[in-house]
């Protein structure tokens, strides 16, 4: 029988299109899964609608940028990596720990970031 955590580690990698193998529970959405904007906004209503969790309290703007400025955001971070005086956007690590743990508990309050 499957658990909690398997099923969202699953459905994340399933949204991102990556192998299950690949996820752990330290994966960042972001940061390793470049899953912002819209793309990020339609995974979490799925997850929302899939694992019954209120997501009331996400500030999603906190964890990743906006649909406007994904591009914006990768193409600064690579020159960022190259040209090592600009600094990177800082976006607050959001992981499939925290989705599981949020699954588990069917509220983000557990999820103190």
């Amino acid at each position: 029988m499957k658990t909690i955590a398997d099923e969202v580690t699953e459905f994340i990698a399933g949204e991102a299109g990556v192998p299950v193998g690949s996820i752990t529970r330290g994966t960042r959405i972001w940061h390793d899964l470049h899953l912002g904007g819209d793309d990020a906004v339609e995974v979490f209503t799925r997850y929302q609608d899939r694992f019954g969790v209120d997501l009331t309290s996400l500030r999603l703007a906190q964890h990743g940028p906006s649909e406007v400025t994904v591009w914006f955001v990768e193409a600064w971070t690579y020159l960022a990596r190259v040209l090592r005086f600009l600094r990177t956007p800082q976006y607050v690590p959001l992981t499939v720990d925290d989705l599981i743990r949020a699954a588990e508990a069917r509220t983000w309050n557990v999820v103190r970031r």
